[in-house]
């Protein structure tokens, strides 16, 4: 899921229609209208249009969609909704966490309204959660905004917000997408905005930044990013650069990854990092050319005396 600090205008990328389509087990948001065909050729079932944009799509253990609309061009009606089984949507958890606007920054409190809502994540317990990073436009953080809220499915009320300060989500900052250890302990986040991943101890709501700034956040100045085979550019013809964004885990919950030229790392390191004061520094990931074969076993580097491998690329080819 993208985030970027500013949106101009991009060469390349088309403003469209957006539609989801569904697996048997998942949703996919698909941004172009003539990939319709290609989607029922592919066993995919449209399940709904949107007319405003979507970052984020989850559906529940029993079925259930939901979505999320940024507010990153537009002043979004709804932040986050249910998909009816018409197609429709529907604020949720009610139609009050969707009441902020933009237009009354100084009369909706932040704490309990979603700001710019960025991901909306199902996590197989009867929750969904969702990530707001509470910058609209892609600018300013609106103070006290940043948050992970979870709310409970069966009864369709908010259980708990996490507010994140100013030491998780600074100025600059866009927290990107999430995660959930698989015993429901801890919780990943990337900062697309400044390049960091915040951890999250889901016991006690306590939350820290780690790898900030680090080259494993930060994004990779030779990569070009296409989308239909076109290389996204602003106008003056810079290529796009994104920071961390995307994240996964594997099924054990034992490693991390961004989803981008990074190392997979290991997650017991950063749960180590967000109950540890003063915050431990990472030693540098060696490189490894992409002209280059990776060593076996790949590099292994040291963080808070744990050792673990790394499949880390150079930044640049030589």
């Amino acid at each position: 899921m993208l985030g970027f600090r500013s949106l101009p205008p991009l060469h390349g990328l088309l403003t469209a229609t957006y539609l989801v389509f569904v697996l048997p087990a998942a949703a996919q948001t698909i941004r172009e209208p003539t990939r319709a065909a290609d989607a029922e050729r592919s066993g995919l079932t449209q399940v709904t249009t949107f007319e405003h944009q979507v970052t984020g799509v989850t559906v529940s253990e029993d079925g259930r969609i939901f979505v999320n609309f940024p507010r990153w061009t537009e002043d979004v009606p709804v932040s986050v909704a249910e998909v009816t089984k018409d197609g429709s949507i529907r604020p949720y958890p009610n139609a009050e966490w969707n009441a902020w606007r933009n237009a009354k920054t100084g009369e909706v409190s932040p704490q309990n309204h979603f700001v710019c809502v960025q991901s909306v994540v199902a996590d197989g317990r009867g929750s969904v959660w969702v990530l707001d990073p509470a910058a609209p436009n892609l600018e300013r953080v609106v103070k006290n905004g940043p948050k992970l809220v979870q709310i409970d499915l069966a009864s369709n009320t908010v259980k708990r917000t996490i507010p994140f300060d100013e030491s998780v989500a600074p100025q600059g900052s866009y927290l990107n997408d999430v995660r959930f250890a698989p015993d429901g302990r801890f919780a990943y986040s990337t900062d697309s905005g400044r390049g960091a991943i915040v951890v999250v101890d889901l016991g006690t709501g306590r939350s820290r930044r780690v790898l900030d700034g680090h080259p494993s956040t930060q994004a990779e100045e030779d990569v070009i990013i296409k989308a239909d085979g076109q290389e996204l550019r602003r106008p003056d013809g810079r290529p796009l650069l994104v920071n961390a964004d995307g994240i996964e885990l594997s099924k054990d919950g034992q490693t991390r990854s961004t989803g981008r030229h990074s190392p997979a790392e290991p997650s017991t390191a950063c749960q180590r990092a967000c109950c540890r004061t003063p915050a431990p520094v990472p030693t540098p990931w060696r490189s490894v050319s992409r002209r280059s074969r990776p060593p076996s076993p790949w590099t292994a580097y040291g963080w808070m005396g744990r050792a673990a491998s790394s499949s880390r690329r150079s930044r640049r080819t030589p």
